[in-house]
């Protein structure tokens, strides 16, 4: 679904030029724009700065992409896979959480948080204890029937001294995995964890948030804001968020800053979260 063809930058006819309309700006999580988007009715056009510009239209169900200049194709495809596909997948109604998330027998475990608050390194922690990385930094979500994670492609990347932790060297891409397509591999969602950096010593924190109004609180944080001015979209985003908190445990998590404190962490995570079953259920 949504397969990428990109187009050699000196020949941009395959992209029809967008309307002139006011853009969508997309801020990323440092509150930075990262993208900017316009849509005409099964339209829609994604700008990405200094790397491409790129073009979905409903009729051929592809997205094309036309680079600024002599690009890689590798970055083309990363930006895609980061920015430009999760846009487009949520403009076509599904919803995106800035999380990352692993795979566990009961179903897939999200952990949301601000750039920084240890969301790759907390799955990549807990991969090495038999919980393989579904998701790096998006997770997309369906909520038509129960609350559901769906697969994208995506490179974990981690900071150096989490790299270097897991013995992995300093590299960015620690691990991968290829797209499947959204019709395959849907996984229940069983549980999202909020993080939270605290600066005094404090040790860790593993709260359950009752569903209702505290968890989607924290849901909406940290979801995705990829959406056009759309009121119609505004209301399905709301009403798949109620869903979501009303179904799936929400907990906070709060951590004092140190890799020192990862092996603690993961400890907690696997008894409270993902072998536990919700402080709420009845």
């Amino acid at each position: 679904m949504l397969p990428l063809v990109i187009t050699s930058h000196d020949s941009p006819s395959s992209v029809p030029v967008p309307p002139a309309r006011k853009w969508l700006v997309w801020l990323d999580p440092r509150r930075t724009a990262g993208a900017y988007a316009s849509q005409a009715g099964s339209h829609y056009w994604i700008d990405v700065s200094d790397v491409a510009m790129f073009h979905y239209s409903a009729a051929t169900g592809q997205v094309n992409a036309v680079p600024r200049s002599a690009i890689e194709e590798g970055r083309v495809r990363a930006i895609y896979q980061r920015v430009v596909l999760p846009f487009l997948l949520q403009a076509l109604a599904y919803e995106m959480l800035h999380a990352s998330a692993v795979r566990t027998e009961r179903g897939v475990v999200a952990f949301c948080g601000d750039s920084g608050a240890g969301k790759s390194t907390i799955a990549v922690g807990l991969s090495r204890r038999g919980y393989p990385v579904w998701a790096d930094d998006a997770l997309l979500l369906d909520a038509s029937a129960g609350i559901r994670a769906l697969p994208l492609p995506f490179d974990v990347r981690l900071r150096r001294d989490s790299a270097e932790l897991f013995r992995l060297g300093w590299r960015a891409d620690t691990t991968s995995r290829d797209w499947p397509g959204i019709e395959q591999d849907l996984v229940d969602l069983v549980a999202v964890c909020v993080l939270s950096r605290v600066a005094a010593p404090g040790g860790i924190e593993v709260t359950e948030c009752r569903p209702g109004a505290a968890a989607l609180t924290a849901l909406l944080a940290h979801a995705c804001a990829f959406k056009l001015a759309d009121l119609d979209r505004k209301r399905r985003m709301a009403a798949q968020y109620l869903a979501v908190a009303a179904q799936v445990p929400v907990f906070e998590v709060r951590v004092e800053a140190g890799l020192d404190r990862l092996a603690g962490l993961l400890d907690q995570l696997e008894a409270r979260v993902i072998h536990a079953e919700p402080a709420w259920a009845d």
